[in-house]
């Protein structure tokens, strides 16, 4: 005959929920949208944002760049420079004259699709581009996300790109720029 035990309910009980957790923690963001791979040349918009030639624009994943009108200010000499143009700049730099490959899984608020990227050589990955903004110093890493915090403290260590200069974080410069409006 079975016997109910109390320290087993709570034992089953709190495994039950651990797996709906898990199962649910490993499920994508928006499950309605299909898993989207896009390749083919690219426009680039700005540091962070790319519009494929015959296709959608891609905001790059878990980076987050000077916005375009964005200046930093140098440490040694106190002169501004505008960060956000030579973001963009390193972008196209990153991919002029190759194809691009960007894998995605949901959109973000504006309707573009959020990816991680890939130049292109003879049909194969070769250069992790979100990776690489980040590494060059020429983007941050997304507000929250952990993904390039390596590749960002090597960068800061080095002080390449925007950390040899004095500058605001890019969602600070456009919440910012919001409440001036």
């Amino acid at each position: 005959m079975f016997k109910y035990d109390p320290r087993t309910a709570v034992i089953a009980t709190h495994t039950f929920v651990l797996s709906l957790l898990l199962s649910r923690s490993f499920m994508p963001v928006d499950a309605s949208v299909e898993r989207k791979v896009i390749e083919g040349h690219v426009k680039v918009v700005d540091g962070d944002t790319i519009r494929f030639l015959h296709g959608p624009r891609v905001r790059l994943s878990d980076i987050d760049a000077p916005e375009l009108k964005q200046t930093c200010l140098y440490q040694k000499d106190g002169r501004t420079y505008p960060c956000g143009k030579e973001s963009k700049e390193t972008l196209e730099n990153i991919v002029r004259n190759h194809k691009v490959y960007c894998e995605s899984d949901r959109l973000d608020i504006y309707g573009r699709w959020l990816g991680t990227c890939w130049t292109l050589e003879q049909g194969q990955k070769r250069v992790n581009i979100n990776q690489k903004m980040i590494q060059l110093g020429e983007a941050v890493s997304y507000k929250g996300t952990m993904m390039y915090r390596l590749e960002e403290q090597a960068a800061k260590f080095s002080k390449k790109g925007i950390w040899s200069s004095q500058f605001q974080w890019p969602w600070e410069f456009r919440k910012m720029k919001r409440e001036e409006v």
